[in-house]
């Protein structure tokens, strides 16, 4: 399972809503998505304190946002509106890469069964606390280019 984020307008984002088939032709449109790999969900985890569920916005790696078309291969892809992409900034700012790092608990993430299912040692750290800048860098552009995001793992 591979999560990737991309960025939509809100217009673009309405028109979705309309058409959920456009869904597909967005994915398959945006050249400039971050992959996060097999990252995401230990993301999320750090992010959350839990395995799948979270307080909005900062749930929306594994479940926060509103489900649009079809079935990607483990759900729907959700989108964040502009507004809801803002505030996940500013919660994202509240939690620099080091205080991520200090979140991380190679013993919790195996107890709870994170995605995917490595062993958790501290050498994992530096890949996670790289992929937690680096979303947290995408949001910031998101942000700047005045966009939502939309979620998908495949």
């Amino acid at each position: 399972m591979i999560c990737f984020v991309g960025q939509v307008s809100d217009q673009d984002l309405e028109k979705i809503k309309e058409d959920p088939a456009q869904v597909e032709l967005l994915l398959d449109a945006d050249e400039q998505n971050c992959d996060l790999d097999k990252s995401w969900h230990a993301i999320h985890y750090i992010l959350n304190g839990d395995a799948w569920d979270g307080e909005f916005p900062l749930n929306f790696l594994a479940s926060g946002g509103e489900e649009i078309g079809e079935d990607m291969g483990y759900g729907p892809a959700r989108f964040l509106n502009t507004a809801e992409t803002r505030m996940l900034k500013n919660e994202l700012d509240k939690i620099t890469v080091a205080d991520f790092e200090n979140k991380f608990d190679p013993q919790a993430l195996t107890t709870s069964e994170i995605y995917p299912a490595i062993d958790w040692a501290d050498d994992t750290k530096s890949w996670l606390a790289d992929s937690y800048k680096t979303i947290k860098d995408y949001i910031d552009d998101t942000v700047t280019g005045n966009k939502g995001i939309f979620i998908y793992i495949a």
